[in-house]
């Protein structure tokens, strides 16, 4: 079975600006029947505190800026209203899951390993995310992604990384165990 060890970055300090409201998720994946051959993957994913900002008064364009997130800001947020732009904005809540780094060695990408650590991140931590963004640096990686209900924020070019977002509102297919070990995944149905 396919495990990953999580280590959050977690100030104890009172949110503001310039830390508390971006909570970073460092994720290795390890095969546990295998352990002795290393890493399957890695992933760094951000919690971002949308919420948390507006209710504190804190700019979500600055808590970006200082978290390193700046370019999801013309994309994804409005800056006059201080939130998620219209179109990302739904019921479920108003913060973000940012898929900053996912890799897996190609033997284990061919059994959907990385679409299985997004999505477990999002069901375990993602509760108040109203969507999961993903960057993407090839137009390939958009189709792999389609498959899960992804649309396209940005398509990427030479020189700028493109993003795909999944609104967690609507329906999406999930993952199946394909042989009962918990080490390679096929999509199942809507859910």
């Amino acid at each position: 079975m396919l495990v990953a060890a999580v280590c959050a970055q977690l100030p104890l300090s009172e949110p503001d600006c310039k830390t508390g409201l971006v909570t970073w998720f460092d994720l290795v994946v390890r095969d546990s029947i295998l352990d002795e051959i290393g890493a399957v993957g890695t992933a760094r994913i951000a919690w971002i505190r949308v919420a948390e900002a507006m209710n504190r008064g804190v700019a979500v364009r600055s808590m970006l800026a200082t978290a390193g997130l700046a370019d999801l800001d013309e994309l994804f947020f409005d800056a006059t209203m201080n939130c998620l732009k219209a179109p990302f904005h739904n019921t479920l809540g108003w913060d973000v899951m940012f898929v900053a780094e996912l890799g897996v060695t190609d033997i284990w990408r061919k059994k959907n390993v990385e679409e299985a650590i997004v999505l477990r991140m999002l069901e375990t931590w993602a509760e108040t995310c109203a969507i999961v963004v993903l960057p993407i640096s090839e137009r390939s990686d958009a189709v792999r992604w389609h498959r899960l209900a992804f649309q396209s924020a940005r398509e990427p070019t030479a020189d700028r990384r493109g993003y795909l977002y999944l609104d967690r509102s609507a329906k999406r297919p999930r993952l199946r165990d394909r042989d009962g070990d918990g080490r390679c995944f096929e999509i199942d149905e809507m859910v």
